[in-house]
């Protein structure tokens, strides 16, 4: 019997070993890969930084900007992926007043390109004056970005980005040519969806977090984010 019992224990011991050993492997592989994206998003940058320094032609700077953008997407999605494999995903930052007009209309320039790209239009109503969100502005980015992507890649047309100042929050709207979203929406990505459906999960987690939500429209998403209430400026931008 204490045989059979050390055998087992040994087993057990293998196991374990095995499992930690695979563990540590995919590990390694993660940061193996964030190192090779992470180099070639850096070499990306400088390849636009010297584009950029010929100036003078607003399709090119336009273009820029938007590849700029999109590394910076690039980039935060390997902190994810390098936080994942440490162990430290439920760190996900702290809120901060954020200057939405200047986030928004800076990418706006990336959103308006991106969507000539794919014979589509963007245009920004501003109604929400200068006030400010609560927000961690890394997230409010990336649910944004994914949003205007979902709308202008799967709804496509006119791509209508209106912000209000709704008493005491900011109601985002993002209106497309498609046919809106199954409600609820933003529900996890299903494993039979595994490379499909995650940009409105993202950023429906991302909004929530920060005491926000997100809706469907008909034709469309909404978002609604508190206002950091030490700006609340009512007139029209």
């Amino acid at each position: 019997m204490f045989a059979l019992a050390v055998v087992g224990v040994a087993a057990i011991a293998a196991a374990i070993a095995c499992v930690r050993m695979r563990q540590e492997g995919r590990a390694r592989a993660v940061a193996h890969a964030a190192h090779e994206v992470r180099g070639a998003l850096t070499d990306i940058e400088l390849c636009a930084s010297s584009l950029a320094r010929t100036g003078g032609n607003p399709v090119l700077d336009d273009s820029l900007e938007t590849i700029r953008i999109q590394i910076e997407r690039g980039s935060w999605a390997i902190d994810d992926l390098e936080a994942v494999r440490s162990r430290h995903q439920g760190k996900r930052g702290t809120s901060e007043p954020v200057d939405l007009a200047c986030l928004v209309r800076r990418r706006a320039r990336a959103w308006q390109r991106l969507a000539q790209l794919c014979n589509a239009t963007f245009e920004l109503e501003w109604a929400a004056g200068d006030a400010q969100v609560s927000a961690n502005v890394r997230r409010l980015c990336q649910a944004l970005d994914n949003l205007v992507s979902n709308a202008i890649r799967h709804g496509g047309g006119r791509i209508l980005l209106r912000v209000l100042l709704d008493g005491g929050r900011i109601r985002i709207e993002i209106h497309d040519g498609g046919q809106g979203l199954p409600s609820p929406a933003a529900q996890p990505a299903s494993r039979s969806s595994f490379r499909h459906g995650h940009g409105l999960s993202i950023a429906r987690t991302a909004i929530e977090c920060d005491g926000g939500r997100l809706d469907p429209l008909d034709d469309g998403v909404s978002v609604e984010l508190p206002v950091h209430l030490s700006r609340l400026t009512p007139a029209a931008a």
